[in-house]
């Protein structure tokens, strides 16, 4: 057989530039499938920073209209117990009259709440965070620390795709400020209005916003289509050239591009079919009969086979678009699966040509959008919510555009204010013709800073607005302004003022009826102390001068007698100092300085063993705190405390009296324990009434007022006093003062 040598020699080089400009097409068309991924992904990510945009503008929202009202009541349950870090709040916790048990949630608390609800959804998830939170469960991760870093920066937005749980999300975060509602909560740790107080994050999954991206698929193959039509025609145009060597060159890569053509469409996630240009099916891949069931046996049948009955009629003009202009994109429908289920789905087409450009047949990729329908039903219901919860809030709500149109008015705006309809909102508010020379809430678009004013309607209610920078769904600008009816509590406020007027006038009158009152008292003391002590000084000076100038007159009853009037004089005139101390107490002022409580102890009980004589006591004196107290009115305390123990300890041979402290949570507990007569525990109410005595005066002297007074002086310190004791068994004696660090705090 003869080799024609002249032929293979052609056919070599032309063999090596059909290999190049396959090259360079190959080059080109990945290029232009490169640039156009781009552009998907890049859109993806647009409308995945928008959602999550939106989240957080919710999320602001709700939060906002929570602080304004100072947080909502609920029923406690297990899912939501009262929060500890309200605990200083007197009023986190209220009984209705029915007997339920509602719990005050702050907005932090609630927002939390909604988060969980969001997550347990499936929906993108929100987190309120701060590099200081209250609640420790609150604390950043790592990419939210990050974020909140930069905010203290001055950067106002962070965002971008990571890998969140394994799978890429989108993550927005905003800087949260303070304004005037949060320092309920937050001003015990040192935020002031316009601080930053922390951030929203919005996570929002990537998956379910690229699967509805469909596009990618149809430009891989359309491109995958365009490549191998392009290779056709290079071999084609080889065949031109060299007929016999470009067309067995030809057969076998055309061969070879439809091999691969139907391994590419086979191995496609989504489910792909090839129809010619009737609509009949001609090929179907593997992923069909994976997702609807549909396998082989449509070859050869309509493709309106396949779509539910309503979207039927649809296929013919999707068909006759696609052969006019190429492709047809997103394109939303039915399908029915081989069981007769109906599948949400969308589907892009492109136009298989010859080289000559002749349209040989259509590709159809068609994706399962049931989880994107959800997610998309899922947004609307929370949309409806909020608007919902907008439209029955019990204050106004409106969207003020840079241009002073109003794009949203709640019920509430438009039964109080007016309905807007095309007006702006200085004609609406304020029956202006003009924009206000200093419009707050266009100030805010200017600062970004959150603003607050009081303005007064032309029906004479007052309004307390709060104005917040927001954003349109597309971005652009817009004023929030969210409008409380403060006109009853302003009233409200005016006669708390006029009371309080009232309230310092009938105090002032109630003190100069006080002062008259001491110095009535003081007149009094007075009168006891010089016009009562007189009679008993002359009493007590002529019975002594008869015991002593004339006892021998006197027989022993006389002496007796004298004896018992002297006696009774010398205990009026005790008396009489006690009443006039026990007076004095209630008007003089406590000096509080620190104080040495064991020296002192240690000192009185000196004084007192030197009027002992013969007396042998056991005194046991135990380490005590010092403190801070009145140093004469605390030494006033001991004595009579300490006296007591001794006068009722001296019908023991072996009398023994304990002085000790106990500390308590916030106190100190100083007691004075002794061996004595006691007393019993049904008179114990009584010790500390003046003149009140449990013993007869021949038994055990005194006057009924040192208790009293001790009483007195451990209450003007803050304090209390108590004592146990049984007949017979001794008595302890206690009282309690504030430690001295609380004190300290309190002063």
């Amino acid at each position: 057989m003869q080799i024609d040598t002249s032929k293979k020699a052609h056919s070599i080089p032309l063999k090596h530039y059909g290999w190049i400009l396959i090259g360079v097409w190959t080059l080109v068309a990945a290029a232009s499938l490169g640039w156009n991924l781009l552009q998907d992904r890049d859109e993806a990510f647009r409308v995945a920073r928008q959602i999550a945009l939106t989240n957080y503008e919710r999320d602001v929202l709700y939060r906002r209209w929570a602080a304004t009202h100072g947080g909502v009541y609920v029923p406690v349950t297990p899912d939501t117990p009262p929060t500890p870090y309200l605990a200083q709040l007197p009023e986190r916790d209220l009984i209705t009259p029915s007997g339920r048990r509602l719990t005050l949630l702050n907005p932090a608390y609630m927002t939390r709440q909604i988060y969980e609800l969001a997550q347990e959804a499936g929906l993108p998830r929100g987190h309120l965070t701060s590099l200081k939170p209250l609640r420790p469960g609150n604390a950043p991760d790592p990419w939210e620390r990050k974020a909140l870093e930069a905010f203290e920066h001055g950067q106002e937005e962070v965002s971008e795709v990571v890998s969140l749980n394994g799978q890429p999300s989108m993550r927005l975060m905003r800087p949260f400020r303070i304004d005037l509602s949060c320092l309920t909560c937050h001003e015990e740790q040192g935020y002031k209005v316009g601080d930053i107080r922390g951030g929203i994050s919005v996570s929002v999954p990537m998956d379910p916003i690229m699967t509805k991206s469909l596009h990618t698929w149809s430009l891989i193959l359309g491109h995958v289509v365009l490549w191998m039509l392009g290779v056709v025609g290079i071999v084609l145009a080889g065949r031109q050239i060299s007929a016999s060597a470009a067309a067995a060159m030809a057969a076998q890569e055309a061969a070879a591009a439809a091999t691969m053509a139907v391994q590419t469409v086979d191995g496609m996630l989504d489910g792909v079919i090839i129809t010619d240009l009737r609509g009949r099916i001609t090929h179907a891949n593997k992923a069909l009969t994976e997702y609807f069931g549909w396998g082989r046996e449509v070859v050869g049948e309509p493709a309106t086979k396949l779509a539910a009955d309503r979207d039927a009629a649809k296929f013919l003009p999707a068909l006759t678009a696609c052969l006019e202009q190429g492709y047809a994109r997103d394109l939303e429908g039915n399908i029915l699966t081989k069981d007769r289920r109906e599948v949400p789905v969308l589907v892009n087409a492109s136009v298989i040509t010859d080289p000559q450009g002749r349209p040989l047949g259509v590709i159809w990729a068609i994706r399962d959008i049931t989880a994107l329908r959800r997610a998309e039903m899922a947004l609307e219901a929370e949309r409806r919510r909020l608007l919902s919860l907008l439209e029955e809030l019990p204050a106004y709500v409106y969207l003020k555009a840079p241009d002073y149109s109003i794009k949203f008015a709640n019920r509430f705006f438009r039964e109080r204010i007016g309905d807007p309809g095309d007006r702006p909102c200085y004609e609406v508010l304020h029956g202006c013709a003009a924009p206000c020379k200093e419009c707050q809430a266009i100030q805010v678009l200017a600062t970004h800073e959150p603003q607050e004013r009081e303005w007064v309607h032309r029906g004479g209610r007052t309004y307390r607005a709060y104005d917040y920078p927001f954003a349109d769904s597309d971005g652009s600008p817009l004023v929030l302004e969210l409008g409380i009816d403060v006109t009853e509590k302003k009233k409200a406020e005016e006669e708390v003022l006029q009371l309080n007027e009232e309230l310092e006038q009938r105090v002032k009158r109630r003190t100069a009826q006080l002062e008259a009152a001491n110095q009535e008292l003081e007149s009094f003391s007075y009168s006891v102390s010089h016009d009562l002590r007189a009679p008993l000084r002359a009493i007590d000076g002529f019975s002594r001068i008869l015991l002593k100038d004339h006892a021998d007159r006197l027989d022993a009853e006389g002496r007796r007698l004298l004896d018992i009037i002297r006696a009774n004089t010398q205990n009026m005139g005790q008396l009489i100092d006690d009443l006039l101390a026990f007076s004095r107490l209630g008007r003089r002022e406590v000096k509080v300085t620190d104080l040495d409580m064991e020296t002192l102890v240690r000192n009185v009980v000196g004084e007192l063993q030197n009027t002992l004589g013969d007396r042998t006591v056991e005194w046991d004196l135990k380490p005590l705190p010092a403190t801070q107290a009145d140093r004469a009115l605390m030494q006033q305390v001991w004595v009579n405390l300490l006296g007591n123990a001794l006068k009722f300890t001296r019908l023991k041979e072996a009398a023994s009296i304990e002085v000790g402290c106990r500390p308590a949570e916030d106190e100190d507990i100083y007691y004075v324990k002794d061996n004595g007569v006691g007393f019993a525990k049904q008179f114990a109410h009584k010790l500390f009434g003046v003149f009140q005595r449990l013993h007869r005066y021949e038994e055990f002297e005194g006057t009924g007022v040192g208790l009293a007074l001790v009483q007195r002086i451990v209450q003007r310190h803050g304090g209390r006093v108590w004592a146990e004791g049984q007949v017979n068994g001794g008595a302890c004696f206690s009282f309690s003062l504030p430690r001295r660090q609380a004190q300290q705090a309190a002063s």
